[in-house]
C-alpha cells in the first residue's frame, strides 16, 4: 500500500510512529488491510446506516491527528505521545466499529435472546416500532401480503439495526478476543494490550461520566514497557468520531442505493452535505453549516452541541491526571464572543432558527418533588436517615479494609461484616426547643451521624444537585459492595417541605487529620445562596438541623422513627426534650409465643417462626399454629382463633404479627393482620421497582416477587405436610384444600398428593391437581339441591359409596361430586376448570352430571360463564348454576347452546358492531337479568320477559331481532329426568367415544 492521504499511511499520527522505526507501525498496516474487509461489511448489513467503512477510520485518524500535531505535521506533537499510546488509538479508530459487523445467523440468535426480548416488550424503547411492524403484517393497508410482509421485514431490520447500534461498542469487546488471528495478532499476545484497546473501544459508546473510571480508564496504566492515558486516548477517540463530518460519509448515490431509508436516517445523511467549512486544529474546532430545512439544523446543531460538550467536560475528566495533564483542549463554541461552530439556515431555507426553550422553575419544580412524591408527614426524616446509614456503612467498609489491610470490596451485605467493626458507628435523631430572635422560639429535629461526612467537593457536585448521587457513581460501586438506600439524589431536598432553615455540619476524616473542622452551611431555601463557614467539628460525620416550620406534638419523632428503622444495623437514638429512646434491630422472639386455651378446647396457640436467608435477604415467616392434646397441629385455624374470644370471653384474641417488609434495615410497607405464612424482611440488594415515594405494590403483604420467601414457604409447608397426621384418612383433602386458601403458594401446590377426592375406574381416593388436570375429561355430580359452600356440612357428611351404576355414567373419565369440588380452593378449581368448557349435561331424577372437556371455554361477559351444548337438555332450558368452577364468590353457570335466545345473545356478544337500534347498554342489561335469573332461580322472570319483548321493537333487521321465548322459572333450572334416560344417554356416548378411537383416560 503506498503513502498517501486516503491511507494509513498518509494520517500524521501513523507518520509520528513511523518515524520512531516503532514495530507498531508495521503492525498497524497489518491491522488495516486485515479490517478493510470486515468494515466493508457494514454496508450490507445495515446499508441505511451512513458510511461505517475503513474510509470513516481513516478519517478519525486524520481528526484525531489535527487534535494532537500542529497544523498536521507529525514532527510537531502538542502532548508527548508513547508509542504504545499511538498504536492504540490507531488500533481503536480501525476497530471501534467492528461490532456493527453482524452475520445473518447472529441476527437470528439476537432476534431470540432475552435481551431483544426486552428491547421489544411493553415499556422497551423498541416496543413501539415493533408493535407497528405486527399491525403492518395484519393490517390489510395494502392489497398484497407479500408487499405487507416486505415492508414489514425491512422496518424489522431497521429496528435491529437500531439495537445492533446502541450496543456495537460493547459487542466489539468478544470479536476483537474471538478473532485476534484473522486481525493479523495486533495485540501480540498480550492481554494488557488487548484490554486496553477494547477499553478505548467501549469507550466511545459510553456516558461521558463513564470515564472516570479508573479501572477501565487509568489516567497512567503500563504496557509492553511504555506509560499509557487510556482516559485521554478514550476522549481522542470520541472527539474524532464526532469530528468526521466529512461529505463522504453520505454519499448521494449510496443513499439511493438504500433506499427505503427510514424517516430519521434521511436527515442524518443530508446533515453532512450541509457542512460549507470545517477545520480541527489543537487550539480550536471551527464549522459552519447552512441547512436547508428545520430537521436538519435540529440534528446538525445538536450534534455540534456534543462535541462542545465533549471538549467542555474534557478537563473535569483529566483534573489530576498523572499523565498528559499539560494537555489544553481547542476551543469549541456556539454561541457568544469567540464562537467557532455556526449553524445557520441557507439562503434558500424557508425555515426560522429560533432557541426558544422550555425553562424549569427551579422553586416550583423543587415544590412538585417534595410536596408531590410522596403524603408521608416529616419525610424529611426518612430521607435524611437513610442517608446518614448509607453514610455509616462507608465508614463500616473502610474500618474493614484498613484494618484487614485488604483492598478487596469485602462482604455484599454490612449485615454480614463482624460486629467488632460497628462499634462506637450511630445515627441520633433528636428535637429541642430552640429560641428565634428574642420573643419566639422554634422546634429543632437534627440527623447526626458518624460516617464519612463529605467534602467540599461532594456539597457540590452531588448535594447541590437535583437528581445526582453519588451513590449511582462507578466509584462507590467499585470501592463499595453494599447496595445503597439513596439513589434518587432529592433526598436533601425534602427538608424544605417542612423548613426554610437548615443547618449542616460535615467533616470528612481528612478535615479531622488537618485540623480544619470540615464545612458548615446553612442554607435559608432551594433558590437562596448557600452561606458556608468553616465548621468545628472534631469527629467525622454529618450532622443536618432542620428548624420545623409548624411544631410536632410529644412523641410523634419517636414513634415516626421507631417505625422506619425495624431492621437497621446500628443503634438509633432519639431524644425529644432530653427523653432518649434506643432503638435496636427487632427480633423473632420479639413475635413468637404460645398460650394454653381452656380446658374444653383442648389445644393451645403457638406463633412459629422460620428463618428466611438468602442472598441479600434476610428475615423471618411465621405462622399461626393450633396444637392438639396429642401434639398435632393445624395450621389452617387463623381464621377459627381470630373468632374465638367471640364464643369464649376468656380468651383474648390472638395478635399476629404483620407483614414487614424493609429495604436496608427502613421499613417502606406494613400491612395489617392476615392469615397464611407472615413474612418479615429485610432486603439488603436492589430492588429495581421501588419508586421515588418508597412504595411499592408488590410488597404490600408478602412479597411474593422475593424467590427466598416462596422457597422457604415452599420447604416449611412440604414438611409440615410430612409430618402431621391431618393429611391422612378420607378427608385429608380437606386439610390440604384449608392450608391451599391460606397459603397461596401456586406452583407448590400443583403437585402435592391427595389434593383432591373423586372416583377413578371404580374407586375412590384423592389425587394431585396435575394428575387430574391431565385428563382430557373431568366428570362432576351434581346434586340436586347442592350444597354451595357449606364447609362445615360437608365436613360432617359421611360420603356415602357411588353404586357401580353411579360410578358408570362417567365411564373411563374421572368423577367428582359437587360439594367436595364447592370446597376446592379457588386456586384448585381453576387449574381444574379454567381451560375446559362443558360439554355434555345428563340430567337423573335426583342428580345430573356434567362432563367438562379440554377446549377453549367460550366464556361471555358474565363471570364463569360457558355456553355449552347440553345432551338431552330441552330448548326451552336457557341456563342453570352448577358446582363453583372458576370463581370462589359465585357458582358456575352454564348457558344451553341449543336455545334459540341463547344463540342470538352469543351473536350479539361477538358482534364488534351491534344491530340498528341495539347498543352495548342493551347487552349489559340483559346479561344482568340472565345471570340474576339463573343464579336465583327465575328471579324475577316477568321483567326479563317483559325487556325481552321490548328489544325486539328495537331491531328492525327481522333477521337479527329477539327470538319469540316464553319465559318460565324452569327455564333456569335443570330439567330432572327418569334415570333410564341419563343412563341410555351416557351408554350411547361411551359407544360413540370407543367408535371413534378416543383414549380413556387414567
Amino acid at each position: 500500500m503506498t503513502a498517501g492521504t486516503n491511507t494509513l499511511k498518509g494520517c500524521a499520527l501513523y507518520r509520528h510512529l513511523a518515524a520512531r522505526e516503532s514495530v507498531y507501525a508495521g503492525k498497524a498496516v497489518e491491522l488495516e488491510e486485515a479490517v478493510g474487509g470486515l468494515l466493508g461489511l457494514i454496508p450490507t448489513t445495515f446499508p441505511h446506516y451512513t458510511n461505517h467503512s475503513l474510509e470513516h477510520s481513516l478519517e478519525i485518524i486524520r481528526q484525531i491527528s489535527y487534535l494532537l500535531f500542529e497544523d498536521g505535521d507529525p514532527a510537531q506533537p502538542v502532548v508527548r505521545l508513547s508509542d504504545v499510546e499511538c498504536y492504540i488509538l490507531l488500533c481503536a479508530a480501525l476497530l471501534h466499529d467492528i461490532g456493527m459487523v453482524v452475520s445473518d445467523r447472529e441476527k437470528q440468535e439476537m432476534l431470540s435472546s432475552t435481551a431483544w426480548q426486552r428491547y421489544v416488550a411493553v415499556g422497551g424503547a423498541g416496543h413501539p416500532t415493533w408493535r407497528a411492524i405486527h399491525e403492518l403484517r395484519s393490517t390489510p393497508t395494502v392489497e398484497s401480503s407479500d408487499v405487507r410482509n416486505f415492508l414489514a421485514d425491512v422496518q424489522l431490520r431497521h429496528l435491529l439495526a437500531e439495537w445492533v447500534r446502541t450496543t456495537h461498542h460493547a459487542r466489539a469487546v468478544p470479536v476483537l478476543a474471538r478473532d485476534q488471528a484473522a486481525l493479523g495478532r495486533f495485540a501480540f499476545d498480550d492481554p494488557i494490550l488487548l484490554n486496553s484497546i477494547a477499553s478505548v473501544c467501549i469507550g466511545h459508546g459510553l456516558p461521558r461520566s463513564e470515564l472516570d473510571d479508573p479501572h477501565q480508564f487509568p489516567d497512567r496504566r503500563e504496557i509492553r514497557g511504555e506509560q499509557a492515558n487510556l482516559r485521554f486516548l478514550a476522549l481522542m477517540l470520541r472527539l474524532g468520531d464526532l469530528l468526521d463530518l466529512s461529505h463522504r460519509r453520505a454519499c448521494p448515490l449510496l443513499m439511493s442505493a438504500s433506499s427505503p431509508l427510514p424517516p430519521a436516517s434521511i436527515h442524518h445523511w443530508q446533515q453532512y452535505q450541509r457542512v460549507r467549512h470545517r477545520a480541527t486544529a489543537p487550539d480550536a474546532i471551527e464549522l459552519d453549516a447552512e441547512c436547508q430545512t428545520a430537521e436538519e439544523h435540529r440534528l446538525l446543531r445538536d450534534w455540534c452541541q456534543w462535541i462542545v460538550d465533549e471538549v467542555a467536560e474534557a478537563p473535569t475528566l483529566m483534573a489530576g491526571a498523572r499523565r498528559h495533564r499539560d494537555w489544553r483542549p481547542p476551543v469549541a463554541r456556539m454561541f457568544g464572543p469567540g464562537a467557532t461552530i455556526f449553524v445557520r439556515p441557507s439562503s434558500t431555507a424557508r425555515y426560522v432558527p429560533a432557541d426558544w426553550t422550555f425553562q424549569l422553575d427551579a422553586d416550583a419544580i423543587v415544590r412538585r418533588l417534595v410536596d408531590d412524591v410522596s403524603s408521608e408527614p416529616l419525610l424529611f426524616v426518612r430521607e435524611l436517615v437513610q442517608n446518614a446509614l448509607d453514610a455509616l456503612r462507608r465508614t463500616l467498609y473502610d474500618r474493614v479494609r484498613v484494618e484487614t489491610h485488604n483492598d478487596t470490596t469485602g462482604p455484599s451485605s454490612p449485615l454480614n461484616v463482624d460486629a467488632q467493626y460497628f462499634e462506637g458507628l450511630r445515627v441520633s435523631v433528636t428535637l429541642t426547643q430552640e429560641s428565634v430572635g428574642k420573643a419566639s422560639s422554634c422546634q429543632i429535629v437534627t440527623i447526626a451521624d458518624n460516617g464519612v461526612g463529605m467534602s467540599e467537593e461532594t456539597v457540590k457536585r452531588y448535594l447541590l444537585q437535583i437528581g445526582r448521587s453519588y451513590y449511582t457513581t462507578p466509584d462507590f460501586r467499585r470501592t463499595y459492595p453494599f447496595t445503597p438506600t439513596s439513589k434518587f439524589g432529592i433526598g436533601f431536598w425534602s427538608v424544605f417541605r417542612d423548613s426554610e432553615h437548615v443547618t449542616i455540619e460535615t467533616a470528612t476524616s481528612d478535615d479531622i487529620a488537618k485540623q480544619t473542622g470540615g464545612l458548615r452551611i446553612t442554607v435559608t431555601g432551594p433558590k437562596n445562596y448557600l452561606l458556608v463557614e468553616h465548621g468545628t467539628r472534631l469527629q467525622a460525620g454529618t450532622s443536618i438541623a432542620v428548624r420545623l416550620r409548624a411544631p410536632i406534638e410529644r412523641g410523634t419523632l419517636r414513634e415516626l422513627v421507631t417505625a422506619l428503622c425495624r431492621r437497621v444495623e446500628f443503634p438509633v437514638e432519639v431524644v425529644e426534650h432530653e427523653q432518649r429512646t434506643q432503638i435496636m434491630h427487632e427480633q423473632s422472639k420479639d413475635f413468637a409465643w404460645s398460650i394454653d386455651l381452656p380446658e374444653a378446647l383442648g389445644s393451645r396457640l403457638e406463633v412459629k417462626a422460620f428463618p428466611v436467608l438468602g442472598d441479600g435477604v434476610k428475615g423471618e415467616l411465621y405462622v399461626l399454629s393450633r396444637v392438639g392434646p396429642d401434639g398435632e397441629e393445624s395450621w389452617a385455624d387463623s381464621r377459627w382463633a381470630s373468632d374465638l374470644h367471640k364464643t369464649h370471653p376468656e380468651v383474648m384474641a390472638p395478635m399476629l404479627p404483620k407483614y414487614l417488609t424493609c429495604v436496608n434495615g427502613l421499613c417502606i410497607a406494613e400491612s395489617e393482620y392476615g392469615t397464611g405464612m407472615i413474612s418479615r424482611v429485610d432486603i439488603r440488594r436492589p430492588v429495581p421497582s421501588l419508586n421515588l415515594a418508597r412504595s411499592n405494590p408488590f410488597m404490600r403483604r408478602h412479597a411474593p416477587a422475593i424467590p427466598e420467601i416462596e422457597d422457604v414457604q415452599a420447604r416449611v409447608l412440604r414438611d409440615h405436610l410430612e409430618t402431621t397426621g391431618r393429611v391422612r384418612g378420607d378427608f385429608g383433602w380437606w386439610y390440604i384444600q384449608r392450608l391451599m386458601r391460606d397459603y397461596p403458594l401456586d406452583a407448590f401446590w400443583l403437585d402435592v398428593p391427595g389434593s383432591v377426592p373423586g372416583y377413578f375406574r371404580g374407586s375412590r381416593r384423592a389425587v394431585s391437581i396435575a394428575d387430574l388436570a391431565h385428563s382430557d375429561r373431568i366428570c362432576v355430580l351434581q346434586t340436586k339441591e347442592p350444597d354451595r359452600r357449606s364447609h362445615d356440612r360437608g365436613v360432617n357428611w359421611t360420603a356415602r359409596p357411588l353404586s357401580e351404576s353411579d360410578m358408570a355414567f362417567a365411564g373411563d373419565a374421572p368423577l367428582l361430586v359437587d360439594w367436595e369440588v364447592n370446597y376446592l380452593s379457588a386456586y384448585a378449581r381453576s387449574r381444574l376448570f379454567s381451560d375446559r368448557s362443558v360439554s355434555v349435561i345428563d340430567a337423573g331424577p335426583s342428580f345430573s352430571l356434567i362432563e367438562w372437556r379440554k377446549a377453549e371455554p367460550r366464556n361471555i361477559e358474565m363471570e364463569s360463564v360457558t355456553i355449552a351444548h347440553l345432551g338431552p337438555v330441552d330448548y326451552d332450558v336457557i341456563g342453570f348454576p352448577i358446582h363453583y368452577s372458576v370463581s370462589d364468590y359465585s357458582p358456575g353457570i352454564v348457558l344451553n347452546g341449543k336455545s334459540p335466545l341463547v344463540q342470538w345473545y352469543a351473536a350479539r356478544i361477538e358482534e364488534t358492531h351491534h344491530d340498528e337500534g341495539l347498543t352495548d347498554q342493551h347487552v349489559a342489561a340483559l346479561a344482568e337479568m340472565l345471570k340474576m335469573a339463573i343464579r336465583v332461580t327465575g328471579h324475577d322472570v316477568p321483567a326479563l320477559q317483559r325487556y325481552l319483548d321490548s328489544l325486539r321493537t328495537l331491531i328492525t333487521d327481522e333477521r337479527s331481532r329477539v327470538p319469540k321465548v316464553t319465559l318460565k322459572t324452569s327455564s333456569f333450572s335443570i330439567p330432572w329426568t327418569p334415570q333410564r334416560r341419563l343412563r341410555s344417554a351416557r351408554t350411547a356416548d361411551r359407544s360413540r367415544d370407543r367408535e371413534g378411537g378416543s383414549k380413556p383416560n387414567s
